[in-house]
């Protein structure tokens, strides 16, 4: 009898410890999302993909194997480096075969799920769609996927995730799902400017207030465009850059002549990271950049009429670069230490 209840209460104490496991699992599975700033608004996702994180920890395994491209060249991390908020510093990123890539410079990925849309054009619109096409591309990562997918479903530590993150073997469709939750919460941490607006008048210096009162003046009209907490409205403009035939802008989509040579407007958290600049990296620096706005940039057919010559002193640009400066995270992103996928 005494083996018996010894027994009954081994078992109860599995099934207490089964019980406690499963209930940690899935508060693990259903935690909250991660938030940016609190006084931003929660990132936006959809029903069917929202935020785990073991699907966070997937997505980022696939965002950093370099297995996914041929000849194990490169990985998404190639073109879009932590270090450089996510986007690279060269005009054209380098794709698989070592030669540079398309004619777009590779953007910052941090925050990019607020974004409305994707592309300088607006064409994709959301992670989902997006996630999986550079993998493919033969200017980029150049991988048929089936060979890609065949390379990961061989790695256990694959395996295991894709069961806790999906339920499922690894898939084509929920490599992009994972690769788009890591993308989505890719969040600044807070920059100086944020401390400001919190209170802490002395975050910023003299010069990077002067050049926030002129960022937000009407004689630069620079935060009408570059507005809201990510410094974007996310709307389409031709600011007066010359043009190239290779890349028409948003009427690569509608094939309207008014929405020749128009682009989104990037944002600029972190901008002062994220050296080229425009969506073809023409300008090397902020003060190039800053010398076009103020020379009113180029009469194009389709000019914004907001865009004209400024007329600021060097004094002035200096004060607007300070502050752009001033847009930095505080806390740069690090990857997982575990991580092991850049074979």
């Amino acid at each position: 009898m005494g083996q018996c209840r010894i027994a009954q209460s081994a078992i109860a104490g599995c099934l207490l410890l089964l019980c406690l496991y499963c209930s940690c699992s899935r508060r693990a599975q259903t935690a909250a999302a991660p938030q940016a700033l609190s006084a931003w608004p929660p990132v936006p996702e959809p029903y069917y993909n929202t935020y785990s994180a073991d699907r966070f920890r997937l997505g980022e395994m696939l965002f950093f194997d370099k297995r996914l491209s041929s000849g194990t060249a490169v990985s998404c991390a190639s073109c879009h480096k932590p270090e450089l908020a996510f986007a690279d510093k060269v005009a054209v990123s380098a794709g698989a075969a070592g030669s540079s890539f398309g004619f777009r410079n590779s953007p910052t990925l941090l925050n990019i799920g607020y974004a409305p849309y994707l592309m300088a054009e607006g064409g994709v619109p959301s992670l989902e769609h997006f996630s999986v096409a550079p993998l493919q591309d033969h200017a980029e990562m150049n991988q048929n996927l089936k060979t890609s997918l065949a390379r990961i479903a061989q790695d256990t530590a694959y395996l295991r995730l894709f069961r806790t993150a999906y339920d499922t073997l690894p898939s084509i469709k929920y490599m992009a799902r994972a690769l788009a939750v890591y993308q989505r919460y890719l969040l600044s941490s807070g920059s100086r400017y944020d401390a400001f607006l919190q209170g802490r008048t002395n975050a910023l210096s003299e010069k990077e207030k002067r050049g926030m009162t002129l960022f937000y003046s009407a004689a630069t009209g620079c935060g009408e465009c570059h507005s809201g907490f990510l410094f974007s409205d996310f709307g389409f403009y031709d600011i007066g850059l010359e043009t190239k035939d290779n890349d028409p802008g948003k009427w690569r989509l509608s094939g309207k002549e008014e929405d020749r040579n128009r682009f989104k407007t990037p944002m600029l958290r972190n901008v002062a990271r994220t050296a080229p600049y425009m969506h073809d990296g023409r300008f090397a620096t902020l003060e190039q950049v800053m010398q076009h706005y103020n020379s009113g940039g180029h009469n194009t057919p389709n000019r914004d009429p907001r865009i004209k010559p400024l007329q600021l002193d060097a004094s002035g640009m200096e004060d607007l670069i300070a502050f752009m400066q001033s847009l930095n995270d505080t806390l740069p992103y690090k990857k997982s230490i575990s991580l092991n996928t850049e074979k």
